[in-house]
């Protein structure tokens, strides 16, 4: 009695792709985290605004957090979830974001070095493309890491390219799965390279810098927009000499602000009946105690006048800018005059 052994088929066999260049992924990954963290930052801060400003975030910002967030995702797990799928008669892709299988009757798969002319529908970053591509003057498919030594795969109706990290296996593979071998790009280096893509040179670095801009500018404009500016209008006299009021700071701990000007002379103004300055967009007010400072000597004016406070949206630092609006009549001291503001912190 003799026994006979049926021969272990090699399929199915899995492919991971080739690996791209570490470098241009961090690098890329951290320009990426510093955009999101700035439009992050910017809807937070800017979340409390009212009426149009908060209509132009929901615009600009908004928008921007999750195209950053899928680059970011692409950057950082796109190529170790890229795999290639050989099993029998058919060929599969997967990737981050699904799969798609194509039958391997009627294939040929050719080992390439194809020549990239230009992204027609899809993503290509630094050591990422996928979608369709112009390759050698046609429309092809694209799963790659690499700009050299992949797999063209063609059939009557398709066109793929893909970067395997073993090209030769993935071939013998193909050919168990019933795709018939074509002939290599005599072209292509022994061994095979992963320059291009995998480790980007100028032009490839200067996308991830026109990137950075196009996404980072709408972004920083808008920080810059949110952050407080101090602005008033009305007059203040101090004595009979005009007090022109160049900064403005919110009193820690306390609602109240201090006003100064270029020469050194300072008015701080409180609101004693109120414990801490008014939140996000809330109104406090009252009977304002009135200190003036003037070449380093205080005054305790006392309780002359009003002040009313509205918090903005910027806070930092256990501060909140605020705006108002204040009338004094300090007959002592001669401090008087009435003042609108905004954009003091």
């Amino acid at each position: 009695m003799s026994l006979t052994h049926e021969p272990v088929s090699p399929l199915p066999r899995d492919f991971a792709a080739a690996p791209g260049s570490a470098t241009a992924r961090v690098v890329t990954g951290v320009v990426l985290v510093g955009v999101l963290l700035a439009a992050l930052v910017a809807t937070a801060v800017s979340s409390e605004r009212l009426g149009a400003e908060r209509f132009v975030v929901a615009l600009v910002a908004v928008p921007v957090v999750p195209a950053i967030a899928y680059l970011l995702a692409v950057t950082l797990l796109a190529v170790p979830r890229m795999r290639f799928h050989v099993g029998a008669r058919r060929f599969e892709v997967r990737t981050l974001f699904g799969a798609r299988v194509w039958p391997a009757e009627g294939m040929t798969a050719t080992r390439r070095t194809p020549r990239f002319e230009r992204r027609l529908f899809g993503t290509s970053m630094p050591g990422y493309a996928t979608g369709w591509f112009l390759l050698d003057g046609k429309r092809t498919r694209v799963y790659a890491t690499t700009r050299q030594d992949g797999v063209l795969l063609e059939s009557a109706d398709s066109r793929i390219f893909v970067t395997p990290a073993d090209v030769p296996s993935m071939l013998e593979a193909l050919h168990h799965a019933g795709v018939t071998s074509g002939r290599s790009d005599a072209t292509r280096p022994p061994g095979g390279t992963m320059s291009e893509l995998s480790s980007p040179g100028p032009i490839r670095w200067s996308r991830i810098l026109i990137g950075t801009l196009v996404l980072g500018a709408p972004v920083v404009l808008l920080v810059i927009r949110l952050l407080p500016s101090f602005r008033h209008s009305g007059s203040l006299v101090v004595g009979e000499v005009p007090f022109e009021p160049a900064e403005c700071h919110v009193l820690a701990g306390e609602a109240g602000i201090e006003l100064s000007d270029v020469n050194g002379t300072r008015i701080s103004l409180g609101l004693p009946a109120s414990r801490s300055g008014p939140g996000a967009w809330a109104t406090v007010g009252g009977a304002a105690r009135v200190t003036r400072t003037l070449a380093g000597q205080s005054l305790d004016v006392g309780l002359c006048g009003t002040l009313v406070l509205t918090g903005e949206g910027f806070h930092a630092s256990g501060k909140r800018a605020v705006k108002g609006r204040l009338s004094l009549a300090c007959a002592a001291s001669e401090v008087r005059g009435d003042f609108t503001f905004e954009g003091c912190f």
